[in-house]
């Protein structure tokens, strides 16, 4: 079957899938109290959407059932949030310049990344500019701001548990993207380079 080539090409294939997660966000956050938190990490769930829309066509892509799965929790995760976590924010300095630093960081990381975005672990081209100079894994980085910072907001069993699963995710789909990008003699020259994955001096 011929297919659309280029950007038109990619999002025809993914705007639908785009366009569900953004509808779902939407929905979520606007059918429970309104407050700053919500909002920060309704932008970083709105930005995962538009960059899934455009995301470039991989070179090589995972496929097993254990990299599926932590690939969608780490991105649907905190979606979670939105269900389980209706307490209104308490609105904390801290909390507030966690998660706006996060986004900031977040829209940098997409930044440097380009369209090279995805969710499943895949190759699509091997990216070593911007904060990719810092760490292997910089928009992983970001959530963590994004999503202790609600905790902070939201400081619920619910909020806590969802991201403690989040990030245990997110370290799993870590090791499962470089499993497929350490394929490459690039990433290999790149992981000598950068040593830390997602926050130095610990991972």
């Amino acid at each position: 079957m011929q297919t659309i080539g280029g950007p038109l090409g990619r999002v025809v294939r993914n705007g639908l899938p785009a366009a569900l997660t953004a509808w779902y966000t939407w929905f979520v956050y606007g059918a429970v109290r309104w407050d700053w938190s919500k909002a920060l990490l309704l932008c970083q769930l709105t930005l995962l959407a538009v960059f899934f829309a455009f995301r470039r066509d991989p070179v090589r892509v995972s496929w097993r059932l254990d990299h599926l799965f932590v690939a969608l929790f780490g991105t649907f995760g905190p979606f979670l949030l939105g269900f389980f976590v209706t307490v209104p924010s308490r609105e904390s300095p801290v909390g507030i310049g966690m998660q706006a630093f996060g986004l900031v960081f977040a829209l940098l990381s997409l930044a440097s990344l380009n369209w090279s975005f995805g969710i499943l672990p895949a190759n699509r081209g091997i990216k070593t500019g911007g904060l990719y100079r810092v760490v292997r894994h910089p928009i992983y980085a970001s959530y963590q701001f994004l999503h202790v910072g609600y905790v902070v907001n939201h400081p619920t069993l619910e909020a806590g548990v969802i991201v403690w699963c989040t990030l245990f995710a997110q370290v799993l789909r870590i090791v499962a993207e470089e499993q497929v990008l350490a394929e490459d003699p690039a990433y290999q020259a790149y992981m000598e380079r950068v040593r830390y994955r997602l926050l130095p001096p610990f991972f």
